[in-house]
Formats: C-alpha cells, sequence, structure tokens
C-alpha cells in the first residue's frame, strides 16, 4: 500500500488514544519533522561546508577552535555561517534552511581558491571573504570565463565583500548580474572588465588597488550607484564630462590620491542632488573650478576635500563661491589648493554646522571679523590657517568666536602684536600652534585660562618677551610644549613639573635662567629635553641618568658647571657608573 493510501497513523493503535496523548504525539512529531527539515541546513550544503569550504581555512584558525566547526551542532549555528528563516516551504522542501550568509573575514584563505567550492551555496545572499590572501578565483583552465559560468547560479548574491586580498582581475564577477555591494578595496585589481555590466550596483569600492588609465567611462552607466571609491590608485587623465552627472543616485564619490589631470568642471554636479560627500583630494596637476558658469547645486554637500589641487586657476584662486548655500558642511578641506584672498565670512555665517576647516598651505588673509556682529560664534572645532599670508593682529575676541575650538594651527603665517586670550575656548581647547610668526610682547597668563585638557602648546619663532608658561595653568594633560627662537627670560616656571605626561621640551634660544628643576628630568615619558642657548647654571642633575626615555638632550651654550663627565656618559649612550 502507498504511503498515501494508508490511514492516519493514530488509527492504527491498538486501543483508542485519549485526546491529549494524540495532542502531544502529533506536537512531538511536528517539532522532530520541524527541527529536521526548517531548522538545520540543508544537506548538501553542510557537506559542501565541512569538506569544501573547511579545508581553504588556515589550520591555526580551525584549531584554535575559533572555526571548529562541530558536526554535531546545527551547521545554521556556525561561526561565519547564518541560514534563512526558519518555517519557509521552499527550506522544507529542500531538505532544510539555506545558507544565505557566509562570513569568513581574516581566516587564512590563500591562494587561487575553486570557484565550484561557492557552487552549492545557490541562496547565498552575502558573501565576506576579506582580510584573507585570496589572489583568484579559478576553474578548471582558469579562465575568468569558466569561472564566471560556475558561480552563474549564485543568482541571489547581493554583496560581495573581498577587501584586503591579492586579487587582480574582474571578469570572473561578471556573472554575478544581482550584485548590488562590491568591496573589492586594497587589492591589486587592475581592470574593471567583470564590474561594468552590474547594473544593479549602489556600492563599489576600489580604493587602494592599481588601476591604471583613465577612468573607464563604462561606470557613468551604473545608474543607481550609490557609493564610488577609486582613491588611491593610478588613475591619469580627465574626468570625463558626463561620468559623474550621469550617476544621478550618487551621495559619496572618492577619486582621490590618483594622478588626474585635466580640468573639472564642478558645475557639472548640479543636478546630483543626492551627493553628500566628495573626495578629489592629492591630484597635484587636476584644475577644479566652480566659477566657470552660473549655477545651483541641488545638493547639500557634509564633506568636501579638494586639497593638494588646483581650484579656480581661472578665477582667481577664489574660494568656490556655491559653498555660501551648503548649509550641511560638517568638512571642508581646502588645503594647498593655490587659493587667494581673504576668508569669507559667510564660512562662519551660514555653515553653522562645519565642524572642521582646513586652509593649510594657501595664499589667504584672515576674514573680517567685522562683518560677524557681536554675538555670532562658530561651532569649529577645528581650524587649520598655518601657512598662508595671515598679515593682522589676532582679533581680541578669537575665544569668544571658536568656543568649541579643539584644534588650532595658525603657524607660519605673518601674524603681529599679542597673543590674544583663548580662556573662552580653553575648555575644549586641546591643540594650539602659533609658531613662526610675528607675534610679540608677554604671553598673558590668560592666554588659555586653565586648559586642562591641553595636550601641545606650541609658540616657538616668534618675538614673545617676559616668563614662559605654564602660568596658574593645570596642565597635566601637556605633552609637547615648544617656545623655542623667542625672548622669553626667567627661570622655568615650578608648575611645569606638574605636566607629567609632557614628552617633548623645547625651551632653546631663549634668555632663560636658574637651574633645572627638580623632578623634571624623572619624567616616565620625556624623549626630548631641548634647553640649549640659554643661561641654565648649576650642576646637570643626577636624574638625567635615571630616566631611559630620553632620546634627545641639549643642554649647549648654557652656564652649567661642575663635572663634565655626567652628561657625557649620558649623550655617548653610557652609562652613569
Amino acid at each position: 500500500m502507498s504511503t498515501r493510501a494508508r490511514s492516519p497513523w493514530w488509527s492504527r493503535r491498538r486501543t483508542a488514544p485519549t485526546l491529549s496523548t494524540t495532542l502531544s504525539s502529533l506536537l512531538l512529531l511536528l517539532a522532530t519533522t520541524t527541527t529536521k527539515l526548517c531548522r538545520s541546513c540543508s544537506d548538501g550544503e553542510r557537506h559542501a561546508l565541512l569538506r569544501r569550504i573547511q579545508p581553504l581555512i588556515g589550520p591555526e584558525f580551525s584549531s584554535s577552535g575559533r572555526l571548529d566547526w562541530d558536526e554535531a551542532v546545527d551547521c545554521c549555528r556556525w561561526e561565519g555561517v547564518t541560514c534563512s528563516v526558519a518555517g519557509r516551504r521552499r527550506e522544507a522542501a529542500a531538505g532544510g534552511r539555506r545558507v544565505v550568509s557566509l562570513s569568513l573575514p581574516g581566516v587564512g584563505i590563500a591562494g587561487a581558491v575553486d570557484a565550484a567550492v561557492l557552487a552549492p551555496f545557490t541562496a547565498l545572499e552575502k558573501l565576506d571573504l576579506s582580510g584573507n590572501q585570496i589572489t583568484s578565483f579559478s576553474a578548471a583552465n582558469r579562465s575568468d570565463m569558466v569561472v564566471g559560468a560556475v558561480l552563474n547560479n549564485l543568482t541571489a548574491l547581493t554583496e560581495l565583500h573581498l577587501a584586503g586580498n591579492e586579487i587582480t582581475t574582474t571578469g570572473w564577477i561578471s556573472n554575478l548580474t544581482s550584485l548590488q555591494v562590491i568591496d573589492m578595496s586594497s587589492n591589486k585589481v587592475h581592470e574593471l572588465n567583470g564590474i561594468c555590466g552590474l547594473h544593479q550596483l549602489k556600492y563599489l569600492s576600489l580604493g587602494f588597488n592599481m588601476i591604471q588609465g583613465v577612468i573607464n567611462p563604462c561606470l557613468g552607466k551604473l545608474q543607481y550607484l550609490v557609493y564610488l571609491d577609486m582613491g588611491s590608485n593610478f588613475l591619469t587623465g580627465e574626468i570625463g564630462q558626463y561620468l559623474l552627472s550621469n550617476l544621478t543616485q550618487v551621495e559619496e564619490v572618492h577619486l582621490g590620491d590618483n594622478n588626474l589631470t585635466g580640468t573639472f568642471d564642478f558645475s557639472s554636479l548640479a543636478n546630483n542632488s543626492e551627493l553628500h560627500s566628495i573626495v578629489l583630494s592629492n591630484n597635484c596637476k587636476l584644475e577644479i573650478e566652480t566659477e566657470l558658469v552660473r549655477w545651483t547645486p541641488l545638493f547639500q554637500l557634509e564633506y568636501l576635500n579638494l586639497s593638494n589641487s588646483i581650484v579656480n586657476k581661472r578665477s582667481n584662486g577664489i574660494i568656490p563661491t556655491f559653498l555660501s548655500a551648503q548649509v550641511s558642511l560638517s568638512g571642508i578641506d581646502l588645503s594647498i589648493c593655490s587659493l587667494q584672498g581673504r576668508i569669507p565670512s559667510w564660512m562662519l555665517l551660514y555653515n553653522v554646522s562645519l565642524g572642521f576647516l582646513l586652509l593649510r598651505g594657501n595664499s589667504m588673509d584672515f576674514l573680517d571679523t567685522g562683518n560677524l556682529g557681536a554675538n555670532v560664534t562658530s561651532s569649529m572645532e577645528v581650524l587649520d590657517l598655518s601657512d598662508n599670508r595671515i598679515s593682522m593682529k589676532m582679533p581680541y575676541n578669537f575665544g569668544s568666536l571658536f568656543p568649541y575650538l579643539k584644534y588650532l594651527d595658525m603657524s607660519s603665517n605673518m601674524l603681529n602684536g599679542g597673543v590674544p586670550s583663548l580662556a573662552e575656548a580653553a575648555s575644549s581647547l586641546q591643540f594650539l600652534d602659533l609658531s613662526f610668526n610675528m607675534l610679540n610682547g608677554e604671553i598673558s597668563p590668560e592666554l588659555i585660562g586653565n586648559a586642562s585638557i591641553l595636550t601641545s602648546l606650541l609658540l616657538s619663532h616668534n618675538d614673545l618677551t617676559g616668563p614662559m608658561p605654564p602660568f596658574h595653568w593645570s596642565l597635566g594633560q601637556l605633552t609637547h610644549l615648544s617656545v623655542e627662537n623667542n625672548q622669553l627670560s626667567g627661570r622655568l616656571p615650578p608648575l611645569l613639573t606638574n605636566c607629567t605626561n609632557l614628552e617633548n621640551l623645547n625651551v632653546r634660544n631663549n634668555r632663560l635662567s636658574g637651574v633645572i628643576p627638580v623632578g623634571l628630568l624623572s619624567f616616565e615619558k620625556l624623549g626630548a629635553l631641548l634647553l640649549g642657548g640659554n643661561q641654565f647654571h648649576g650642576v646637570i642633575p643626577w636624574d638625567i641618568c635615571l630616566n631611559n626615555h630620553i632620546h634627545f638632550i641639549d643642554l649647549s651654550n648654557n652656564w652649567f658647571s661642575g663635572e663634565i663627565q655626567v652628561a657625557y656618559t649620558v649623550f655617548s649612550g653610557q652609562s652613569c657608573q
């Protein structure tokens, strides 16, 4: 008698079951069937995991227990394996749940991987083999076409993560037409043959590879692309006129750290309404023009990095005017862009969310603070205006204009006059560099208030006079203090001995006198002590022989007395015996 014709199992019992017994038995059967059909992965995929995938894993990972897949345990519970949701009819019909994600980053898979090991996983949606040493995916004759055919069954695969391997080609990807995410950054890829036809792509990361020549215009046909990263390659030539403008859904573009040339008209991005981040930095011969035509962008940028390129050469190097309408910017890097003129006041007035502004290495002057109004404050946390042509006295209200500053670098300019109080920014200030300017007068004790979180104070190469800091400041976090090449006088301040985290102290070429404070040379982190070119006197403390961390000492051109043997043995690397 066939199975279909047989009577239900409970009707064949010798005694009639009670209702409770019947329900209990039925629930037990259903639970057993569900466990067998829906909770475990299919036998075919289980076998492939054990016999094909596991042997690829480096012995140091499988033997350590990290990926010691226990055959007695449901394979859907193995590390790196994710299965489909239990209860689907098709999983039951297929003999178990299907593997939908295989995540094996950094497990020692090396060399050429036979593509056939992946063929059984036809329901796979995500594959992560990043951080291994894979050189290629191969087949019988190792051609990309054959490999593509082997992978043809992976119709559900939408995410492929292979960053940090040694893969050179992409032709084998061409049949994975459902892919939406490809991360092949930090490989040795040199062509895009297999990627150009993947029209469902939304995320493409190819940074830190070996792609050479002009940017393949096929990328402009990936109309759903949201993220494009080809930074840190060897791209040359121009950015095609329609390459980025065709990517109307793109949000982030990274083409920095290449060798791109020609002229890129930024207005070509005007209709890219979703764009919020663009990086074209370190293409030192690329000319970027933003003022050639009148245009109004539909996008609102959050991050812009054009550093080490040539910006607005045809417009006298002005800061791009379209930025005045960008109210969502959190960061701008226009360092070394051949910019000229005055920093416009609207960078503070309208960019209320701007967290960092980097304008290092241009030929700019400071913004006109007179147009800002009495109550204007900036949310800026990082401001780098170093190596420009700023020639002025620092505004007396600088601290109130930038009360949230953590990092301020205005070194290598022509600042003159006294150093203003930054006490209003002191609660957040960590780094202050005003070196290589023309500042004069005494350093105000109110310069940075208490500044308990200040880590670096750099005031070297100015014309400052009077006593040196710290004064009443609490600088327990200070690691770098440099006042070299000024005209400071007096003794090293006693509070300096409270700066126990000090790593570098440079007071060379001043008019300082007195003795080296007791305890200064016992700082465990002190690596450089530069006291040369002053009027220090007395005996060189024996502490200098006990500090194993100091690697650079300059005590030259002072008035020290006593035996020279101490200093000599330290300088020559000998022990102080």
